[in-house]
């Protein structure tokens, strides 16, 4: 499916709209609802810092498991960059305070879940895995200092170091909590990509 909209072109994919239609009609808890929620707030936090740094969009890809943001090549500091990889992160930081503050004076479960999901988020795309926020920032952080291939090998190595324990969780929590797969799917894509 593609619309274009403000000179940019939003595509979403076939398998990401079917898999997500599966797991909205199959939750019962409306937990999948928050996380897509919270999900498109924290890539709507990477297109707000690139549109703050002067980057202009071409095109905005809603795959199953990524979502990809092309700019028109611009040049940007090595802070922007920075600053673009930890917006996802922050924003969703953000809502979770916010929603933990609903939550205490409020006393809905739905800010409870939200604030919950949204630290879980940020705190997964921090890991120092080579496709997540976590490993652009160091990424980045790196190439300040060392050349490319040395930052390619240390990256290469946390991602594995990184990776087998989520893994291992994954199959644990499995086991452990009647079969719950979300945590060994996100240890699979992550080896996938």
């Amino acid at each position: 499916m593609k619309l274009k909209a403000f000179g940019v072109c939003f595509t979403v994919s076939f398998p990401a709209i079917a898999f997500l239609a599966i797991a909205i009609i199959c939750d019962r808890k409306g937990t999948v609802l928050l996380c897509l929620i919270a999900s498109f707030m924290h890539e709507a936090g990477h297109i707000l810092a690139m549109l703050l740094k002067g980057a202009k969009l071409k095109s905005v890809r809603f795959n199953l498991g990524d979502v990809a943001i092309d700019t028109e090549s611009t040049t940007l500091s090595y802070d922007d960059e920075i600053f673009i990889s930890v917006s996802g992160v922050f924003t969703n930081l953000i809502l979770s305070l916010f929603s933990l503050l609903f939550f205490l004076f409020f006393k809905l479960s739905f800010c409870y879940n939200f604030f919950i999901v949204n630290l879980l988020i940020a705190l997964f795309n921090l890991l120092p895995i080579r496709f997540l926020d976590g490993g652009q920032l160091l990424l980045f952080l790196l190439k300040k200092h060392f050349s490319i291939k040395t930052c390619d090998i240390v990256i290469n190595i946390l991602t594995v170091v990184f990776v087998v324990p989520v893994g291992v969780l994954g199959f644990i929590f499995v086991f452990n909590s009647s079969y719950n797969f979300s945590l060994l799917f996100a240890a699979l894509y992550l080896i996938s990509t």
